[in-house]
């Protein structure tokens, strides 16, 4: 994330904060985090409840507030919609989506080839990584969610 963020001109202490705690609540089991969200005075969002898989990104926004004390609401909210992508996304919630996509664990065919363009072209890389997300989800037999599919159609309308 901080390479990347160096690459593209962008802040790489806001990537560093934005990367170490994109995935602060992926341990918690997602019935344990709708009742610490309940406990704590926090709903999730009724097109949200659908995806248990997508609830650790919810908290983790929250988290990031109230149990790290991070005032950014562009830290926040690139934290909330890593996991599918979102109309309208700030640099950084995209660097923090392509770097999700490309970190160094993931050893799936073509991670290369999206490593590659992510220091080529952020915008392309972005646009390539939501698309075979997409497709990962659909051939998975999953329903897409909302935001996925307002993200597509946000960000290839000019190409349509």
């Amino acid at each position: 994330m901080i390479i990347l963020a160096g690459r593209y001109g962008h802040d790489p202490g806001e990537a560093a904060i934005t990367g170490l705690l994109h995935d602060c609540a992926k341990g918690i089991p997602p019935p344990r985090i709708q009742e610490i969200m309940e406990e704590q005075g926090y709903c999730l969002e009724q097109e949200v409840l659908a995806y248990p898989k997508l609830w650790h990104a919810r908290w983790g926004a929250i988290m990031a507030g109230t149990m790290f004390g991070i005032k950014s609401k562009k830290i926040s909210e690139a934290i909330r919609v890593h996991p599918t992508g979102a109309p309208n996304m700030s640099d950084l919630g995209k660097l923090l989506f392509i770097a999700d996509y490309i970190e160094p664990t993931r050893r799936f065919k073509g991670v290369n080839r999206f490593r590659e363009l992510a220091f080529k072209d952020k915008e392309e890389a972005f646009k390539a990584i939501l698309e075979k997300k997409i497709e990962h989800v659909i051939k998975k037999g999953k329903p897409l969610h909302q935001d996925s599919l307002s993200a597509r159609k946000f960000y290839f309308q000019e190409d349509e």
